[in-house]
C-alpha cells in the first residue's frame, strides 16, 4: 500500500489549453454556509492548484467545514477533483495531477482521523504476558517493571536522541528520549495495536509535533499534522492485567506501589497495523526546522483482542480501523486516476495505453503524507 503522494506516470507530457474560471459546472463556484452541496469555493481549487498557504486553508476549510463524518470528507474530495477538469488554466497534466493530490493530502486527516489522547494509568501496571512494553529515558533513570529500558545509545533507536529527566511518580513518564526518529523491534506477526506515549515539554521544539507529524510503522505512513497537548483529547485509560476501572491495594502492594489510575498529563496515540514479519520498524516524521519528538513509552498489543488502553468520550473514535481508512482511500485514488484517464483522452491522445497510476516504493495506509 503507497502513500496518496504516488506517482502517476504519464505516457508523455500533454500540454493542455482548456477552459478558464467557467460557470459551466454545477461542481463550480460560489462559498457559503454549505459547500458540500452548493459546489466547490473558487478559493479551494487555486488552492489546490497553486499549493499557496492561503489557498491551502481555503481547501481544508472546504473538505473539513463542520467537523464531518469521513464519507462527507471523500464526497467532497471527489467533487473538488472533479472541479479542476473546468478550471485547469492551461496547466498541463502532470500540474493537474499535482493539485489533485493536494486535494486527497488534504482530505487524508478527515479520512482517518487520529488524534492524541490524554493518558491516565496507575503508577504501576502488570500487562498481559502477549504485550511488548518499551519504557524510554535517561540512562539512569527508573524503568516501570512491566517495560523494557530504551536508553538514547539502544541499538534499536536509528539515531539516538536526548534522554531528558521529569519530576514524576510514575516510572514510565518520569523520563524520556527527545529527538526520536525510528525505533525498530523484534515482534511477532499478525495485527497490532501500536500506542506511542508522548509528554508535554512545555517547550516550542517538542511542543506542535510531540510524536512526529507522520509516523510510519513498516512502511505504513499515517498523517497526524500538529498534535499539540491543547488539542489532545480525553481519554485513554491504561488497565492493569486482570483489573476493571478498580485496581485493588493487593496488586499495589504485590507490584510494590499505587496501582490507582490518575491523569498524568502525558499523551497517548495508538495506530493499528498488520505486521507481516517478525520486525517493527517506528519512524517518526517531523516538519522542517527544529521540530523533535518526544517519546516516553511504546506499548504493542495483538489488536484481535479488546485493547489494554480503555477509551472514553472523543477518544472512542480516536483510533480508525485501518481497513475503512484503506476503503476510503481507495475512492480519492480512483477520482485521481479517473482525472488523469480524461486528460489523455481530451488531448485526443487515442494511441497511448491507459494511463496507469503508479505508487510509491513501500506500503500504501492512511491517513498519509
Amino acid at each position: 500500500m503507497s502513500s496518496l503522494r504516488g506517482r502517476f506516470v504519464l505516457s508523455r507530457p500533454l500540454a493542455l489549453t482548456l477552459m478558464v474560471f467557467s460557470a459551466i459546472t454545477g461542481l463550480l463556484v460560489m462559498s457559503g454556509p454549505a459547500p458540500a452541496q452548493l459546489g466547490v469555493p473558487q478559493a479551494a481549487v487555486l488552492g489546490a492548484i497553486t499549493g499557496s498557504p492561503d489557498g491551502q486553508t481555503a481547501l481544508e476549510d472546504f473538505l473539513m467545514e463542520g467537523s464531518p463524518p469521513p464519507a462527507t470528507v471523500v464526497a467532497r474530495a471527489r467533487l473538488a477533483i472533479g472541479a479542476l477538469k473546468v478550471n485547469s488554466l492551461g496547466l498541463d497534466a502532470a500540474q493537474l495531477v499535482g493539485a489533485a493530490q493536494r486535494i486527497a493530502e488534504a482530505a487524508q486527516p478527515g479520512i482517518c482521523p487520529i488524534k492524541v489522547m490524554r493518558l491516565q494509568m496507575p503508577d504501576v501496571a502488570a500487562l498481559p504476558s502477549d504485550v511488548a512494553a518499551y519504557d524510554f529515558g535517561t540512562h539512569d533513570g527508573p524503568v516501570m517493571p512491566c517495560c523494557e529500558p530504551v536508553r538514547p545509545d539502544d541499538s534499536r533507536l536509528s539515531s539516538g536522541g536526548q534522554g531528558v529527566f521529569r519530576p514524576d511518580g510514575n516510572a514510565l513518564l518520569s523520563d524520556g528520549i527527545r529527538g526520536v526518529r525510528q525505533f525498530q523491534t523484534e515482534t511477532t506477526p499478525g495485527p497490532k495495536r501500536v500506542a506511542i506515549i508522548t509528554e508535554d515539554l512545555g517547550e516550542e521544539a517538542t511542543t506542535l509535533e510531540p510524536v512526529g507529524r507522520v509516523i510510519v510503522i513498516n512502511g505504513v505512513r499515517y498523517r497526524l499534522g500538529e498534535q499539540p497537548p491543547q488539542a489532545w483529547v480525553d481519554s485513554a485509560v491504561l488497565q492493569s492485567e486482570g483489573q476493571g476501572g478498580g485496581l485493588g491495594g493487593a496488586l499495589g502492594n504485590l507490584l510494590g506501589g499505587d496501582v490507582s489510575v490518575r491523569d498524568t498529563g502525558a499523551g497517548v496515540v495508538i495506530l493499528e497495523a498488520d505486521i507481516e514479519g517478525t520486525i517493527l520498524s517506528i519512524g517518526f516524521e517531523t516538519s522542517e526546522g527544529d521540530r523533535q519528538t518526544f517519546i516516553a513509552g511504546i506499548v504493542v498489543e495483538p489488536a484481535d483482542r479488546p485493547s489494554i488502553f480503555q477509551r472514553s468520550g472523543i477518544a472512542e473514535s480516536a483510533v480508525p480501523s485501518l481497513s475503512q481508512c484503506l476503503s476510503f482511500e481507495a475512492e480519492i485514488e480512483l477520482a485521481v486516476a479517473e482525472l488523469v484517464s480524461e486528460i489523455e483522452t481530451a488531448a485526443g491522445d487515442a494511441d497511448t495505453p491507459p494511463v496507469e497510476p503508479v505508487a510509491d516504493d513501500g506500503l500504501r495506509a492512511s491517513p498519509i503524507s
